[in-house]
């Protein structure tokens, strides 16, 4: 059985998005400090949730291998960008 609070949440921001007197257009102002936002949330993703996956591998030659972060980094932001995740 599936819950009602996700499409409850999508009803109530699309509710609130249609009683805004206007919806500001995308520019400087706006998608700077978002821009900003978002790159030090991947950055804090990519340097908090990687290094722990590879240094708590039970193979010490991956596990304090430089390299490993590296490619694993490299593959996972790959991802990201393939996926639009």
């Amino acid at each position: 059985m599936l819950s009602g609070v996700f499409p409850g949440l999508l009803l109530l921001v699309q509710t609130i998005v249609e009683h805004l007197p206007a919806v500001p257009m995308p520019g400087p102002k706006i998608e700077l400090p978002l821009a900003v936002i978002d790159g030090i949330t991947r950055a804090d993703l990519l340097c908090s949730f990687i290094p722990n996956t590879i240094t708590t591998k039970a193979s010490p030659t991956l596990s304090s291998s430089p390299w490993t972060l590296l490619v694993t980094s490299l593959v996972r932001l790959l991802l990201l960008i393939d996926f639009h995740i």
